[in-house]
This record gives C-alpha cells, sequence and structure tokens, in this order.
C-alpha cells in the first residue's frame, strides 16, 4: 500500500476556541493537490496544516474531515481516506469555520 501525505493550509473565523488553543483565529484553508486519484482499497493519509492571516502554522487547532460520497471514499476523523468504489468523492477539511476540499478519483 503506497502512503503519501497530503497539506491542508487553513481559514478566518470568529468560532470559539477549543481547549488549548489561543487567540489567533484560522485565516484560510488550501488543500494541494486539488485531486488525487487512488487505486481502489488503497488509503492515504491526509494532513492538515492550519495557518493565521500571516501565514504562521497554528497548533493544536481541530479539523474535521468529510466525504461527498462515502460510498466511493470514506475518511477517518483523523484524515485518513480509503477508496472503496470505482468513481470519485471530494474530501473536506474543515477548521473553525473554513474549509477546502480534495477531488478524489477512485481508479480500477
Amino acid at each position: 500500500m503506497a502512503a503519501a501525505a497530503l497539506v491542508v493550509f487553513a481559514a478566518c473565523s470568529d468560532a470559539p476556541l477549543g481547549p488549548g488553543q489561543s487567540g489567533t483565529t484560522v485565516a484560510r484553508v488550501i488543500i494541494a493537490p486539488d485531486s488525487i486519484a487512488l487505486p481502489r482499497t488503497q488509503s492515504m493519509q491526509l494532513a492538515a496544516i492550519v495557518l493565521d492571516a500571516s501565514g504562521n502554522e497554528l497548533d493544536g487547532r481541530d479539523v474535521a474531515w468529510s466525504s461527498s460520497d462515502p460510498t466511493r471514499v470514506t475518511v477517518t476523523s483523523t484524515g485518513l481516506i480509503t477508496a472503496s468504489e470505482v468513481g470519485s468523492s471530494l474530501v473536506r477539511a474543515l477548521s473553525e469555520g473554513k474549509s477546502d476540499s480534495v477531488k478524489i478519483i477512485v481508479t480500477p
């Protein structure tokens, strides 16, 4: 099984802070690349890096993961995606009200 990491940058909100979070707000969520081809049954760990308005990394921020079509691509609460059925799905990373998504293309 091939392992790869996807970097997620995150975005600005007035959402309340969770435990251990400083007063600096999240400024952007950017997922690069904007699409991934993954063979059916394979998994890939996605990683989220949360940034403030100055581009500084913010540690300890919560990121919520979701899939637009969990029959094709599942995603865990830690960002591990698994390709299930041929087709495509958008995987979304959300932090403090800001989000971005990446298109996952499941190949045979």
